[in-house]
């Protein structure tokens, strides 16, 4: 009986400084990474806005190359949609297309496993001469008490390193593409 009672009493303790945590924690984060990619703004814009090129350049195809990705609706446009469901690195979620401008992308990003969830992700492209700087945002509400949980994390590095990474493949294609273009438009006879 005595054992139960100490039992008792530190799950008791667990939970109220689980509670205590999730009281005091940041419950919005704001993660943010950006790149400089050496290719013109609408390569690179056009580029991202059409979801069939994201599991070329995303930062988590790699962590599961069998998952089962999906766009639908009119691709490259509001409305669009591209799903994903794969192993536990990756979950299942989906993200949309809600709003666009010449400089910025809005999507609506869903989670439904491990934790249901609904953020939202941009991409804005600053355009300097020939060089396009890339920023990819996204805003996170950590509902209680994972908020508590989440205080031994250092969430911003940890989602920060695969915006990185994500951003790194952006600029290779991209920039390869850049080339490429610039090769072709090189080679293009000149009438005389």
């Amino acid at each position: 009986m005595k054992f139960l009672k100490i039992l008792l009493y530190i799950a008791l303790g667990i939970a109220g400084f689980i509670v205590l945590l999730g009281l005091f924690a940041k419950k919005e984060y704001h993660i943010e990474r950006s790149m400089e990619i050496n290719a013109p703004k609408q390569l690179v814009y056009d580029y991202v806005r059409h979801f069939k090129n994201f599991d070329a350049w995303s930062p988590w195809t790699a962590l599961d190359p069998q998952q089962k990705t999906t766009v639908s609706g009119p691709d490259g446009e509001v409305g669009a949609k591209h799903s994903w469901n794969g192993n536990d690195n990756v979950g299942e979620g989906s993200q949309t297309i809600t709003a666009m401008s010449p400089t910025r992308i809005d999507c609506k990003t869903e989670f439904i496993r491990p934790f249901e969830s609904t953020s939202p992700t941009a991409f804005i492209f600053e355009e300097k001469g020939n060089v396009t700087k890339v920023h990819w945002t996204f805003d996170m509400k950590a509902p209680f008490p994972m908020n508590g949980f989440m205080m031994f994390t250092d969430v911003d590095k940890a989602l920060g390193k695969d915006y990185e990474m994500g951003l790194e493949n952006l600029k290779r294609i991209t920039e390869e593409m850049a080339k490429q273009q610039a090769k072709d438009t090189l080679s293009v006879p000149t009438a005389q």
